[in-house]
């Protein structure tokens, strides 16, 4: 009997000692600003995001008042993935789409520069198995900023994080619930299979660097923070986090940075740059439809100017003057549409030429595409958009003439019988344009078409 009472006592001490071992390993106490040490005996030791548990372990959340008060480094920083900063007496909070402040012992927060009411004060809590002090903030009212479905399950102490219909990402190092569709790439028309899509974020068309590269027959290299892409003479240089670019030898300042995104549900993540801008720098074409969010590439027609033009100007309602005398081209339309195009404006990112100006004048609106130096142009209409291809004369047109008319302005060449030489042969270049400005398969150039010298260069 004795033995049985023993063995009895053994074991009831055993596991009281077990029993106490886990209370002190799991001991949150606070001492306020009167040295009063409150212990708190209600504690959360399971945290929920997305449907995904996450053990507290030996830092668990306690209740106070009835409300959740949760870590700050585990369960925000680790379990969240959100931004953590801090000072002696407060922490900022910070994902892609919200920044929150919060004083020490306040039940007032700043959230995105907005003072806001908060239904219990942050406070310094100390885990007694680790002597290790935190700062314990509101779960539920946290969960309210950052837009997170909230619950809490006593029996079970479990706190719950719900965002649904959305993707978790990590967006530079910062937490982002993304609520639209992914993005699909295509290039030619072909759908690009790829290990982390496209994002549409802060009005930027995000495809992933290395893997858009490789289905554009692109060179791609890193090098620390910086991307190079590179086809034939067109290059590309990103710097990520930053919105200073080089395109082609130019500067070029970009609308949202390149960065890094990670897809944190499929644990796959990629340098995201925008694809319009690859494109256009790069001489592809390109083509992003807001309907099915997808983002499509061309190779065969490298067009490197895009012209959104008004709806009255489509079906090549519109007329061109290769003005090469003074480098330049325009696009004519009938109407003044200058408050058109500044909504809709006509980048020239990649500088294929130096300049690209909107101007009215007469009831006409010009484009005008400025170079340097004599260039040749094609185009393409599609979808209201009007796609430019810029090149040396030989790289655009299969067939080039050149007529010169010889003579001119104060040479008037030879002269009988009041016939004077530079004349006869203009109206011999005037009937030849006649002719030809009815066959687009040859490019003529003529080194006059008035009674002025010719002052087309050599090098044109």
């Amino acid at each position: 009997m004795k033995k049985w009472f023993m063995a009895l006592m053994i074991c009831l001490l055993f596991i009281g000692a077990n029993h106490i071992v886990y209370a002190e390993q799991t001991m949150v106490q606070s001492t306020d600003k009167n040295g009063q040490v409150t212990t708190y005996g209600e504690l959360v030791s399971t945290m929920k995001l997305n449907g995904e548990e996450q053990d507290l372990n030996n830092m668990p959340g306690v209740i106070v008042d009835g409300k959740v008060m949760l870590p700050r480094y585990l369960a925000f920083k680790k379990i969240m993935g959100m931004k953590i900063s801090h000072t002696s007496n407060t922490i900022t909070l910070k994902t892609k789409e919200h920044t929150a402040e919060f004083t020490m012992d306040s039940t007032k927060a700043l959230v995105d520069g907005e003072e806001v009411d908060l239904a219990i004060a942050p406070f310094s809590a100390k885990f007694v198995a680790t002597n290790e002090n935190t700062m314990m903030l509101p779960a539920e009212d946290i969960a309210k900023i950052f837009g997170y479905e909230y619950s809490y399950d006593a029996v079970n102490q479990v706190v719950s994080f719900e965002r649904e219909g959305g993707m978790e990402l990590s967006y530079g190092g910062l937490s982002y619930y993304y609520k639209d569709e992914p993005i699909d790439l295509y290039v030619d028309g072909k759908e690009v299979d790829t290990a982390i899509s496209g994002f549409f974020i802060d009005e930027c068309d995000f495809v992933p660097a290395w893997r858009i590269s490789k289905e554009l027959g692109v060179k791609y290299s890193k090098s620390g923070k910086k991307i190079t892409m590179t086809k034939g003479n067109y290059k590309v240089v990103f710097n990520l986090y930053k919105t200073n670019a080089t395109v082609n030898g130019k500067a070029y300042t970009l609308d949202v940075a390149p960065t890094y995104i990670k897809d944190k549900e499929n644990n796959v993540g990629a340098y995201m740059v925008p694809g319009k801008v690859v494109a256009e720098a790069l001489g592809f074409g390109y083509e992003w439809n807001e309907e099915d969010y997808s983002s499509s590439f061309k190779k065969s027609e490298e067009y490197q100017i895009a012209i959104p033009l008004p709806e009255d100007c489509q079906d090549e309602n519109y007329e061109t003057n290769d003005d090469y005398f003074n480098n330049r081209f325009e696009i004519i339309l009938d109407g003044n549409y200058s408050s058109f195009y500044k909504k809709n404006v006509v980048s020239n990112p990649y500088f294929a030429v130096d300049k690209v100006s909107v101007s009215t004048s007469s009831g006409k609106t010009k484009i005008i595409l400025q170079a340097s130096e004599i260039k040749g142009y094609r185009l393409k209409e599609e979808n209201g958009i009007l796609y430019v291809k810029v090149g040396t004369p030989k790289e655009i047109y299969d067939k080039i003439l050149v007529l010169d008319a010889g003579h001119g302005g104060t040479d008037p060449g030879a002269a009988g019988n009041g016939i004077y030489e530079s004349n006869c042969t203009l109206n011999i270049i005037k009937a030849a344009k006649d002719y030809f400005d009815e066959d687009d398969s040859i490019k003529v150039y003529y080194t006059r078409t008035t009674n002025t010298q010719a002052n087309m260069t050599s090098g044109s």
